[in-house]
């Protein structure tokens, strides 16, 4: 992929919610400029935006990078919940006041929340907004809070320079403290990788894939590999490997996950150090016709299946709305746990056994 240059008016958008600058994001409606392997200082900003110093090479900004050489290692994706009562998540009642003045001062009565943590500071980034029936947000807010849950900085628009209307979207962490967001842009057919530096400067855009339809995203950073982003159009499942350096290492896209009728997202989780697992419900092509059958896949870092064949974790005769998505943790290295519908839990083993776990 060319590197192209980040256009300076996103580079001022982007910018505008850094530390000691306004939270309010200004609007845009042109299509995205994406950046893909180079870094983009707040220096570059446009005049209107009074530009920061680049400290990028000071010995502060170095002893930073140290501080944060420790990428997040979980290899799990962004936590994802249901919120009615912004009082029981310490983190949204800490920022309460911006979520409601980013509603008008009236909150909606769900929010659909994914929060990740970003490294060995102890930092996480939380996204909030309103979800809609097609599963995208409305207003979305992004906050990255300390240990504590104070804001350290945040942004009204995080989506902001991306033609609108903007699709499903999903977070990740990064190296070095970065932090990284995946967004469906149907007007310009693409999904959009947005990636800011640990102080809230823009650091870089990539346009990840190209596609006339996106129905779900999925984004996981792979230490040391970079961040796979999946999602499902229609009956298919289609992945990318944006690397830490900028490339498209799979250009343009895998296909992967099931081959037939797919009726949810992925989830993404990486069991060992060069290989993930693509977890997804479909419709089995078999004769039990009547179920969603979960269905495990996984790749090495060629998109190569490492599995003789996909690993069926059990039926489900029903997947209620919201449970669409398979939720996974990690219980041991190469030991995945995954949640399905119905209360039914099912342990994957690196080498494709799978246990029900009682």
């Amino acid at each position: 992929m060319s590197a192209v240059r980040m256009s300076l008016a996103l580079v001022a958008l982007l910018a505008c919610s850094r530390p000691g600058a306004s939270t309010s994001d200004a609007g845009g409606d042109a299509a995205p400029s994406y950046e893909p392997a180079a870094s983009v200082s707040a220096s570059a900003s446009a005049p209107a935006a009074p530009a920061a110093p680049d400290t990028s090479s000071s010995p502060a900004r170095a002893a930073r990078r140290r501080e944060l050489s420790g990428a997040p290692g979980s290899g799990l994706e962004a936590r994802r919940s249901s919120v009615t009562r912004i009082e029981a998540e310490p983190v949204l009642s800490a920022n309460a006041a911006a979520l409601r003045r980013q509603y008008g001062g009236v909150l909606p009565a769900s929010l659909a929340v994914q929060a990740t943590d970003l490294g060995a500071d102890r930092r996480r980034a939380i996204l909030a907004g309103a979800e809609r029936q097609d599963g995208t947000l409305e207003n979305p807010m992004l906050f990255i809070v300390d240990e504590h849950g104070a804001a350290l900085w945040s942004k009204e628009r995080p989506a902001a320079g991306i033609k609108p209307p903007v699709g499903a979207l999903a977070i990740a962490a990064g190296p070095h403290g970065r932090f990284a967001l995946a967004a469906c842009d149907p007007p310009t057919s693409s999904v959009a990788l947005r990636l800011w530096d640990e102080d809230g400067s823009p650091f870089a855009d990539f346009q990840a894939l190209e596609t006339k339809a996106c129905d779900a995203v999925s984004l996981l950073y792979w230490p040391s590999h970079g961040w796979l982003i999946a999602i499902t159009a229609g009956s298919e499942t289609r992945v990318q490997l944006v690397t830490e350096t900028g490339a498209l290492a799979w250009s343009p896209g895998r296909v992967l996950g099931a081959r037939f009728r797919t009726i949810a997202p992925v989830t993404l989780a990486s069991d060992s150090p060069s290989t993930f697992v693509l977890v997804q419900y479909s419709q089995s092509p078999g004769v039990d016709r009547d179920a969603d059958h979960a269905i495990a896949f996984r790749y090495d870092a060629n998109a190569q299946p490492m599995w003789a064949s996909p690993v069926d974790l059990g039926a489900v005769r029903r997947v209620a709305p919201g449970q669409e998505r398979i939720a996974l943790t990690r219980t041991s290295d190469g030991v995945l746990r995954a949640a399905l519908a119905g209360g039914l839990t099912v342990e994957i083993r690196s080498n494709g056994e799978t246990r029900r776990v009682p």
